[in-house]
């Protein structure tokens, strides 16, 4: 985690259980008004997980680009991706648990996920931890990050919530490129989040 400075270490785990989630319960606005699902199941990109998901209303809903990217919610200067990868071995939710409980190796994959912002100096992971999105144990941290695209300097605000799914992972990842539209926005990424599925579940 070169250049990132730690402002602070979860100390406890915060379990967000979704089955009994209800937005008043974390002071989300009750104007907030989310769309239909976004049924993803059969999307190519979804290497054949059941997954559905509700964008605020009237957001744009575009293709993801990249080989894992597959949704891309667009609102006012705000971004929200949906993205899947492969695991190399299958894993239980209790496993998935029990290994993430871990400080080392929960702050280890957290590292991991950093590296692929290629973020820079004075960039800065401002928490980190694990929680349940959808039933299913997710590590979740939030960070800014400096980075660069084609020569222009920018500075991204993210949270990423990655689902530990199976022999999978579903990411969710909501962005900002300034502070205040960030802060202001996490409401909308956290009902969004409380609103993912895997269908099959509930079967």
């Amino acid at each position: 985690m070169t250049g990132l400075n730690i402002k602070r270490l979860a100390q406890s785990c915060l379990v967000v259980i979704s089955i009994s989630i209800n937005a008043a319960s974390y002071g989300v606005s009750a104007s907030l008004e989310l769309g239909e699902y976004v049924d993803l199941n059969g999307h190519p990109k979804m290497k054949d997980i059941n997954f559905r998901i509700k964008p605020p209303r009237g957001w744009a809903i575009k293709e993801g680009d990249g080989p894992n990217v597959v949704k891309r919610f667009e609102g006012p200067d705000l971004f929200f991706l949906v993205q899947t990868k492969n695991q190399a071995t299958f894993a239980t939710r209790s496993a998935y648990r029990e290994t993430y409980s871990d400080e080392a190796t929960l702050r280890n994959f957290v590292a991991v996920g950093i590296k692929g912002f290629r973020c820079g100096s004075g960039s800065e992971l401002m928490d980190y931890g694990l929680e349940t999105v959808a039933l299913h144990p997710a590590v979740k941290y939030t960070l800014k990050c400096n980075t660069e695209k084609v020569g222009v300097e920018m500075t991204m605000f993210i949270s990423i919530w990655t689902i530990l799914y199976e022999d999978k992972i579903v990411s969710l990842t909501g962005m900002a490129f300034s502070e205040i539209d960030f802060l202001n926005a996490q409401n909308t990424f956290l009902m969004m989040v409380i609103s993912a599925s895997f269908p099959e579940q509930f079967n």
